[in-house]
């Protein structure tokens, strides 16, 4: 297979001068057998694919709507946050129809059957310049860096969490950080929470937390295609807010939080790194779309 070169359609807020600290891994760093060029655009966007004749193909991110129109490279979609909503579904379903081949980060592949064109797994891959074991003190206890903004459920969590720990003596750190920052807060954090959007979600933080050598304590995960990962093993699981409760006390009152946090990442080492995922990418274009 020829390298392929390729037009990255992103929004403006994920685009960054220094790549290596992309949050998100896919189109992070240099790989072998992918270039890319970043075309930033808003929503509502319309794209003649003649303008970029001189690419093998026109890849577009998750959390763009607009059309296509011209003649010019196969459009390829990613798309990770189809799982939050039926809103976020019905929108992404829509732009899939516009592509030649799409991409599923963590949905049922069989949802997006009614789009009509080819779809295939891509599970997320993390950035691992960024999301990496750091060697730092593990000075914090509990961390739960999950947005609250927009989920009831995440805000009632973080109360939780916070009187728990309040009650409990142990060190505790929360809200939204800048991607070196919330990088470095899964390696300096023991037990790291995750509350998922929805009962379909798995969200990225899963793999961030494993690749920066975390122990992951999240809501149920749901079951994907081709992931590699066991509760109990990589990652702990817990239905309520209580049963987080009891849980963080046995992981740290045992230690065993350090076992977890070795094992996910060995497993993210070696299934989901953004080397690892962007073989499988350029293979399975060439399988779908010959180029």
């Amino acid at each position: 297979m020829k390298p392929l070169k390729v037009a990255l359609i992103i929004r403006p807020k994920l685009y960054l001068k220094n790549r290596d600290n992309r949050k998100i891994g896919l189109f992070s760093y240099a790989v072998p057998g992918l270039t890319w060029d970043h075309y930033m655009y808003d929503k509502d966007f319309y794209i003649n694919r003649g303008q970029f004749s001189s690419y093998d193909a026109i890849v577009l991110e998750d959390g763009l709507f607009g059309k296509f129109g011209g003649d010019g490279p196969p459009v390829i979609g990613i798309f990770w946050d189809s799982t939050w909503t039926h809103q976020h579904y019905e929108s992404r379903l829509r732009q899939a129809k516009q592509c030649d081949l799409v991409f599923i980060g963590h949905d049922q592949l069989r949802r997006f059957k009614p789009c009509g064109k080819p779809v295939r797994r891509l599970s997320y891959c993390v950035n691992d310049k960024l999301f990496m074991d750091y060697g730092l003190k593990r000075t914090v206890d509990v961390t739960y860096h999950c947005r609250t903004k927009t989920s009831g459920a995440r805000r009632v969590m973080g109360d939780f969490l916070k009187g728990f720990c309040a009650d409990r003596g142990y060190s505790y750190r929360a809200g939204i950080l800048d991607p070196p920052a919330y990088a470095r807060a899964f390696n300096s954090g023991k037990v790291n929470v995750n509350l998922c959007q929805s009962v379909r979600n798995r969200p990225h933080r899963v793999f961030d937390v494993m690749a920066a050598r975390g122990c992951l304590l999240t809501s149920p995960l749901p079951h994907v295609s081709g992931e590699e990962r066991m509760a109990g093993t990589h990652y702990v699981e817990y239905d309520k807010p209580q049963a987080a409760g009891k849980m963080i006390d046995r992981l740290l009152e045992t230690g065993d939080w350090q076992g977890i946090a070795d094992e996910g990442y060995r497993l993210a080492q070696k299934y989901y790194t953004w080397r690892v995922r962007a073989k499988q990418l350029r293979r399975q274009i060439y399988e779908v779309l010959k180029i």
